[in-house]
């Protein structure tokens, strides 16, 4: 076959959709590093938009470029003034100013101090108001610590300094003004509270809040200690909100409701995922977790199939068109979807590639294969590499579910049983976040835990495409029909 003819041959529209994704997520951070580009936005968006449909219509080999140029175009528009508008706050680093803000996640406790998260920032210095947008990063002095909620309306003071990350701007040190706590901002996060407070009665403190932790994400009441041992063992991830926590819930709703009707199971699977979002509040990994499970029922309520590369093209690029700053440097938003494409692109061409269908081998692989995918990124922020991950994770992993389920009824006997029952009752999930703690406690001790490294940005640059290069020839090697994989099973 000729070039001419290999490049008119149609191609799945789903290979299409991926080019125009990773095009728009290109346009995106090219926006951000080279601002300026984006002048033309109006002209570019009508450019973009034809030169999508052509593709989409046309479905050529040769028209994949075409829609991944299409997509870049799309992404620079979306993107386009935000740089500048962060930027903005350049003009205001080291001047004392009032920030007004919501509490935009459950504030943590770190080193002494409180930090939170403010969206919808407005800055005033004299008699100047500026509403620049963005997120920023801010810490409260110790000794003024108050119960802050989500949504909560705050005002601080303090000497604004330089953003990191998706972060538009800092306000460290901050001094607590005022704070406003708006009736129902948050419903589901008092139903947390009581919850945790239930598991107080009936367990010790550090495991109520580690089993918090691990069903809701919730970190903010862990102790520095129990916090930094789980990150020197790399089982962070234990205390992170995920797709995890979703797969549980969607695996119920199925199977109690699929062989009566896929549309009621469908809906009380989307039902359940946004009530559990709404429990734990929002984070990069909940979201990409909230759209691959809505993304994958869908599917599964049609009869289709997604290949894992066009799932998380089109995921990555929803969680962007939301917020293009996270793309610009949010380390969560990164790690998210590096873990995630460890467990559906690498994880099954190695376990083909083995052939052992142990659930314990097949646990080692994604824990491997996310490891692989993320450590770079963890390297370069951190400067910080764990080696004994394999070992931590192969003895808690196949134990999280059981803690989970423990602790959920532990907390949920409180509410239904007297103390001395509730107690008795919530002596399993003792026993197995005990556990988890010995586990993180002694990886975090043995050597290679938390070892002091910090490539630079081409060095990892290289690794991720060796890395591609392999999973490609893995692909090869195996054969692996990647339609044939359900990520919500």
């Amino acid at each position: 076959m000729s070039l001419v003819g290999y490049l008119k041959e149609k191609t799945h529209v789903s290979w299409v959709i991926t080019a125009i994704c990773l095009g728009f997520l290109t346009g995106v951070a090219v926006v951000r590093w080279f601002p300026g580009i984006d002048k033309y936005s109006l002209w570019l968006l009508g450019f973009g938009i034809v030169l999508s449909l052509v593709s989409l219509i046309s479905r050529w080999r040769l028209m994949v470029a075409v829609a991944v140029l299409g997509g870049l175009v799309l992404g620079i528009v979306r993107s386009s003034g935000l740089p500048a508008g962060i930027d903005r706050y350049g003009d205001l680093v080291g001047d004392e100013v009032i920030v007004q803000g919501t509490v935009a996640d459950d504030p943590a406790m770190s080193k002494g101090s409180m930090t939170i998260n403010l969206d919808q920032p407005i800055l005033t210095l004299g008699k100047r108001r500026y509403d620049l947008g963005g997120r920023i990063w801010a810490s409260i002095k110790g000794g003024q610590s108050t119960e802050l909620l989500r949504y909560d309306r705050v005002k601080l003071s303090g000497t604004l300094d330089s953003g990191f990350g998706s972060y538009v701007a800092t306000l460290p040190r901050a001094r607590l003004v005022e704070v406003a706590h708006p009736a129902g901002a948050d419903p589901m996060g008092r139903v947390r509270e009581h919850f945790a407070n239930g598991l107080r009665k009936v367990m010790n403190r550090e495991n109520a809040d580690l089993g918090m932790g691990i069903l809701t994400g919730q970190k903010a009441n862990l102790s520095e200690r129990i916090k930094n041992a789980f990150m020197l063992a790399s089982l962070t991830h234990v205390l992170v909100a995920s797709g995890y926590n979703l797969t549980v819930l969607v695996r119920f709703a199925r199977r109690l409701l699929a062989k009566r009707s896929r549309l009621v199971a469908v809906i009380l699977s989307v039902t359940l995922v946004l009530l559990f979002t709404r429990l734990t509040g929002p984070s990069a990994s909940m979201d990409r977790a909230v759209l691959v499970s809505i993304y994958s029922l869908l599917l599964w309520y049609v009869g289709r199939k997604s290949h894992p590369v066009t799932l998380l093209a089109i995921v990555a690029t929803v969680t962007i068109m939301l917020d293009p700053s996270q793309l610009w440097g949010d380390v969560s938003w990164y790690l998210s979807f590096g873990s995630f494409a460890g467990v559906i692109v690498l994880a099954p061409l190695l376990h083909d590639l083995i052939k052992v269908k142990w659930s314990l081998v097949q646990i080692l692989l994604e824990t491997v294969s996310a490891q692989l995918v993320t450590w770079p990124i963890i390297a370069v922020v951190m400067g910080k590499v764990s080696l004994v991950g394999l070992v931590t994770n192969l003895l808690v992993l196949p134990m999280l579910p059981l803690a989970m389920l423990a602790t959920f009824v532990a907390g949920l006997s409180t509410f239904l049983l007297p103390s001395a029952v509730a107690g008795i009752v919530a002596l399993p999930a003792n026993a197995l976040l005990d556990w988890v703690k010995a586990v993180a406690g002694w990886g975090s001790t043995l050597p290679g835990a938390g070892l002091e490294y910090r490539p630079d940005l081409k060095m990892a640059g290289v690794y991720y495409l060796v890395m591609v290069a392999v999973i490609l020839v893995l692909k090869r090697l195996t054969k692996h029909n990647f339609y044939g994989d359900n990520v919500i099973e």
